[in-house]
């Protein structure tokens, strides 16, 4: 897949960046120590002065520049989407709050408001702009009896 090779080509040019490295020390022995301790010193291509630079500058921008650059551009993208789904939530927010705004009934505002009240005839907290009132019907026909009707 896409992926897959992206990766294989990511590695390839990460080892490729850094295969030369080991080959810039050499493993001198210390003569003040009769060769108890070894040193690393410059090899050849350490000390070459344009192996220095053009490496360096190669490492900088392949490995600070670029994903630097790279993390910015994604991140403006990533901020512009962000920016572009509030804007087209919002307006579909407020277009569907103009559906619903559509009067119940012929010159109503809107639903109807309900207010429940405790059996203290006080008003709940949790709920004050709903009236739900809820009435035991007794009928003297059996099949009316213990019916519970309730009025909004």
């Amino acid at each position: 897949t896409r992926a897959k090779r992206i990766i294989v080509a990511v590695y390839i040019l990460c080892f490729a960046s850094t295969v030369t490295t080991p080959h810039e020390w050499t493993v001198v022995p210390n003569p003040k120590t009769n060769n108890e301790t070894l040193v690393l010193d410059y090899s050849s291509l350490g000390a070459n002065n344009t192996y220095k630079k053009a490496f360096y500058w190669y490492t900088a921008v392949v490995f600070i520049l670029i994903p630097l650059i790279l993390l910015t551009v994604f991140n403006s993208f990533l901020i512009l989407a962000l920016k572009r789904s509030q804007i087209e939530r919002n307006h579909l927010t407020q277009s569907s709050k103009l559906k619903s705004s559509t009067p119940f009934e012929s010159g109503s505002q809107g639903p109807p408001q309900y207010r429940p009240f405790a059996q203290d005839g006080n008003r709940h907290k949790s709920a004050p702009n709903m009236h739900i009132e809820v009435r035991h019907h007794t009928d003297s026909t059996e099949e009316g009896k213990g019916n519970i009707f309730a009025a909004f």
